[in-house]
């Protein structure tokens, strides 16, 4: 499953997943930003919920909840079919249990890809 954020210039970020609530947490500076549209309330595939808020002065956060364990497989910044904005674009599939770990986890309940 792949979730997209329209960003206004290529920016560095950081992604971090959780269990137990199941959640992904994009740390961003505070750029303006885009996210999917969504029709109702009901979960999308692996996409429970999202939202987005300023964390801290220059600081953004947008937390994507689950509706179980994930993996990020890949988050890179795209540019736009325009080539002036881009895009933050995250593949996620659901964690296997038991299955192999990424090399960039941090601790048994996180796990981290950072750009710059």
């Amino acid at each position: 499953m792949r979730f997209v954020i329209g960003l206004e210039r290529h920016a560095d970020f950081q992604v971090v997943t959780y269990n137990n609530p199941d959640r992904i947490i994009v740390e961003l500076p505070d750029i303006k930003m885009q996210l999917p549209l969504v029709a109702g309330d009901k979960p999308v595939g692996l996409i429970k919920s999202f939202r987005n808020g300023q964390t801290a002065p220059g600081q953004s956060r947008v937390v994507i909840e689950t509706t179980g364990p994930v993996i990020v497989e890949k988050a890179v910044i795209e540019r736009g079919a325009d080539s002036k904005s881009h895009r933050l674009v995250i593949d996620i599939a659901a964690a296997v249990p038991g299955g192999v770990k990424s090399a960039a986890a941090s601790t048994p309940q996180a796990k981290a890809m950072r750009a710059g």
